[in-house]
């Protein structure tokens, strides 16, 4: 939680009406497992609750428990308090504070030179006790113990306390009342509980304690309740009587939320300070970009039906959404959670009342609304508009727009590239219901597509379906020298959607080579003739996605795998795919590779690696200190945005962007926030803990209206901005580079300042620990994201007067095969018929057309290479070579008649590839 808020909250008795000036929020600290305890009681207590509360990490410093009417301390924290400091909180206790410790907890917070000062507030020696028979065990009469009815499994716990003081109330323990599972100490007009379990292991999959779990939770919430923390309720009604008091009714913020639930937004405070009142907003962006701005309107009256409109801005460049949610869909397999949740950028129409450009605000309620500008297609430049809204008719206030367009671009083919994880949508043979998908990864800034099946059967050769009964009957064929070719046209529709929106990496399943196994097992193939006919089938569809001009696909499998894992499984099957001219994809920890000489030996098969943001650090170290010395083109990537269990869309955007800056400030290549979309299920499931498999960043609006768009969440446009803000980051460094002693000192410290570990940096690096594992990670503000980015486009605007000045012309590669070089052609054409599109491509790209005709270093060819092979019918290609003697390479594009050649121009035109020809005029 961000200082800012802290200070608010420390302050909050400042803002109580006289009825809730004493009450105080709830406090949650955890380290180890007790990071998903804290989570477990947010799931399923506070986030069902009225209470305020604060998530404070690993560790509370004892002069701040004062801030709280409760503190839970969850199984360890990250350091021992000091006997001094025990002596602070046993004042806490004393004056009415009160703690709720968590089975290891107080073995965490004392050390050897602090355990009496411990014991003397906490008057509990912890040990592993006896496990207790729950027909035999002693249960208080109590009222924190109300909802526990006959004597629940958990209570045969085996953690719990002993030693324990005269004073020591054992709530369920021992008959004896020596040891106990629940326990209470009064310590002057305190209390402190100890819990022995922890609720998240009760409440397990596998868990034998599930079923009586609830029983657990209401003893948790009993003891929450008896603080009587503040509410949001106290706390918006105090905060609304001030501003009434100041005769203001309508409120302008654009404070981001605090927390995410299903209801809504949580706002802490609920309403904003006068200081967080906004006039005017200002957008600052490169061209080629998207930005989307958060923009909060309370109404403190009756509330009523808002209407806006936006003056003196380009038409078309601004649209305002409203963060609400979609009618449900129908889930058969599970309606109760056939449900959704308010954190959706909406088009206004679909928002009730529906077919409008307006929405009703309740009496009370905060709207968010979303401005998002988009900048293609403009010129560079300053433009100012405003937005002004009014609720049943009576104006409530404008926002200046203030927008600043400059004269650099986000390239289309970027240096650091998007793959979204855990995408799934449409279907290889069914392309329509993809498009829309296709469309919202492309307008995030996504550049990885995704190929999770194959169906053999729907391919052909020689126009006989691709069947058991063809490879019974065509073994010797299938692995000759010349063997038949495949025709995937079945698949061309979805690839070639891909490829037209700009998505043109490939991530393919282990699918690839399970569906072929399973087809070769079907007629009963021996282990040799197995392997030929999987080594023909893979290198066929190899064949067939690089004549498509495809030459980044890589093949998955597995996810964090041990080494053992890689070993047995991945290895051997990661061979198999090299031997066919494949590379392979997974992701990887760094206990896995810190084994160089057998990273050594998977560097030969794969070719993108795939970290978690806590090992991407500790993998670049060693790639830069040569320890893990990988080949040329391979790919280091990292994913991490977002949980993986459901609970992405309830976050803000300042949650997600720090993905594409920690890519860009470790050297990586490409990152995977995960995971976009799961079409297996639609909705999240927050019933257990920690959420379920069916997050995704983005919704339908209907589900079965293909023309309908798809709706966004606040944190994938976070994602968007953060990749927007890496590439531009990206191009500075390239400029940098290429302008060397040009560049002046100082610039070059700006730059360097930008991401760094002292306080002069704009994003710092700060420490996290996550078990055993201790990173670097970025965790930073809206306003310091803001601030970050801002800089890089002023540094930009500098880097391109020296552009100039020093005459650096663009260069302009296909894949990573140069065309023209520093303003000079390298490749010439060679063809009789129609280039334009091509021409037209290459000039947009890099400022001018190549040559047709003469000898360039590259020969583009419109025909037919010399020596290919028979192949599908209406087809076409794209197919590079080396001639060893001379060096020349040569690119071959043709087709089968005119049509398929003009589609084969087209797609060469979709991989170019610009460096240096980021600035506009």
């Amino acid at each position: 939680m961000h200082i800012r808020l802290l200070i608010t909250i420390s302050c909050l008795v400042c803002a109580l009406t006289s009825s809730a000036k004493d009450a105080l929020p709830i406090a949650l600290v955890g380290d180890s497992y007790g990071i998903h305890e804290v989570t477990s009681i947010t799931r399923n207590i506070l986030d069902r609750e009225d209470w305020i509360f604060e998530t404070r990490g690993r560790f509370l410093p004892a002069e701040e428990f004062e801030k709280y009417a409760l503190i839970v301390i969850s199984t360890s924290q990250e350091r021992p308090y000091t006997a001094e400091e025990h002596r602070i909180i046993r004042k806490y206790l004393e004056q009415g504070g009160r703690l709720l410790l968590i089975q290891q907890a107080p073995r965490h917070m004392a050390d050897a030179g602090s355990a009496d000062a411990l014991y003397e507030w906490l008057g509990m020696k912890q040990q592993g006790i006896k496990s207790l028979a729950p027909e035999e065990a002693m249960i208080a009469q109590d009222p924190v113990l109300l909802g526990i009815t006959g004597r629940p499994s958990w209570i045969a716990g085996e953690q719990g306390v002993g030693n324990l003081a005269d004073d020591v109330q054992v709530l369920i323990g021992s008959g004896t009342g020596d040891q106990a599972l629940v326990a209470r100490r009064v310590v002057g007009q305190g209390r402190v509980y100890y819990l022995g379990h922890e609720v998240f292991r009760l409440r397990g999959a596998k868990s034998p304690h599930l079923q009586d779990s609830d029983s657990y939770l209401a003893l948790i919430r009993n003891i929450l309740a008896e603080a009587n923390p503040l509410t949001h309720t106290d706390w918006q009604r105090a905060q609304t009587e001030e501003w009434k008091a100041k005769k203001k009714r309508f409120l302008l913020w654009n404070r981001e939320w605090q927390r995410g639930t299903e209801k809504g937004a949580i706002f802490l405070p609920p309403l904003p300070a006068e200081s967080e009142l906004i006039t005017a907003l200002s957008f600052n962006l490169a061209l080629d970009e998207y930005e989307a701005l958060q923009l909060n309107l309370t109404d403190l009256g009756k509330g009523g039906f808002v209407t806006w409109k936006v003056e003196g801005l380009p038409t078309g460049a601004l649209t305002v959404f409203v963060q609400d949610k979609p009618d449900p869909i129908p889930w058969p397999k599970d309606p109760e959670i056939a449900r959704e949740v308010p954190f959706w950028l909406m088009p206004p129409e679909a928002v009730e009342p529906k077919g409008e450009e307006a929405v009703n605000i309740g009496a009370g309620e905060t709207r968010i609304f979303w401005l998002k500008f988009d900048s293609h297609g403009l010129p560079s430049g300053h433009h100012a508009g405003k937005i002004a809204f009014s609720v049943g008719g009576e104006p409530v206030g404008e926002v200046a727009m203030d927008v600043t367009l400059h004269p650099v671009r986000v390239p289309k083919r970027r240096i650091i590239t998007a793959q979204p994880f855990g995408h799934v949508y449409g279907d290889v043979n069914d392309a329509a219901p993809a498009l829309r998908f296709k469309r919202n990864l492309r307008d995030h800034g996504f550049e990885w597509s995704l190929i999770n099946t194959l169906r053999p059967e729907t391919f052909t050769v020689d126009g006989k379906k691709l069947d058991a009964a063809f490879l019974k009957n065509n073994l010797e064929a299938i692995a000759s020298e010349n063997p038949p070719v495949i025709d995937f046209s079945s698949m061309d529709a979805y690839i070639n959607a891909a490829l037209e929106h700009n998505l043109t990496y490939f991530r393919i399943t282990q699918n690839l080579t399970e569906s072929i196994r399973g087809l070769a097992k079907r007629m009963n193939a021996d282990e040799a003739q197995e392997k030929a006919i999987r080594q023909w089938y893979l290198r066929e569809f190899n064949r067939y996605l690089k004549d498509m001009g495809i030459r980044n696909a890589y093949v998955s499998m597995g996810d964090e795998m041990s080494v053992t894992e890689l070993k047995e499984r991945f290895l051997p099957w990661s061979e198999d795919l090299a031997e066919a001219g494949w590379k392979s994809i997974s992701s990887f920890t760094t206990p896995a590779v810190a084994d160089f000489k057998f990273t050594e030996e998977l560097s030969r098969t794969v070719g993108a690696w795939t970290l978690n943001r806590l090992h991407l650090g500790t993998f670049m170290d060693w790639v830069h200190e040569g320890k893990i010395q990988l080949p040329e083109g391979e790919l280091v990537g990292t994913y991490g945005a977002g949980e993986g269990r459901g609970t992405e869309v309830r976050k803000n955007a300042s949650a997600s962007r720090m993905i594409g800056w920690e890519t860009w400030a470790r050297g990586a290549d490409y990152c995977s926030p995960n995971p976009y979309f799961k079409g297996w299920i639609y909705y999240a499931d927050s019933r257990a803990d920690r959420g379920i498999g069916g997050e995704r960043f983005v919704g339908y609006l209907h589900m079965d209206d293909l023309d309908a768009p798809l709706v966004d969440s606040p944190f994938i446009e976070g994602i968007r901005e953060s990749m927007e803000e890496a590439n531009l980051a990206a191009v500075m460094n390239w400029y940098l580079h290429k302008l060397g002693d040009h560049v002046p000192a100082a610039l070059r410290q700006r730059a360097e300042r930008i991401v760094g570990k002292d306080e002069g940096s704009l994003l710092r690096w700060k420490l996290r620990q996550y078990h055993q594992i201790k990173s670097e990670l970025i965790n930073a503000t809206r306003e310091e994201y803001a601030a970050a980015k801002n800089e890089v486009l002023a540094i930009l605007d500098e880097l391109r007067g020296l552009a100039r000045q020093t005459g650096i012309q663009p260069s302009l590669f296909w894949h990573n095969i140069p065309l023209i070089v520093d303003g000079q052609p390298v490749a010439s054409i060679e063809a009789t018929g129609d280039v334009s599109v091509l021409q037209s491509a290459i000039k947009n790209a890099a400022g001018q057309e190549l040559p047709v005709g003469g000898e360039g270093k590259v020969r583009i060819v419109i025909g037919k290479p010399n020596g290919m092979k028979k192949h599908p019918e209406n087809y076409s290609w794209i197919r590079d070579s080396v001639d060893s003697p001379s060096d020349q390479t040569t690119i071959w594009i043709g087709g089968t008649d005119e049509e398929q050649t003009a589609k084969a121009l087209r797609r060469f035109t979709y991989f170019l590839r610009s460096e240096g020809a980021a600035f506009v005029d």
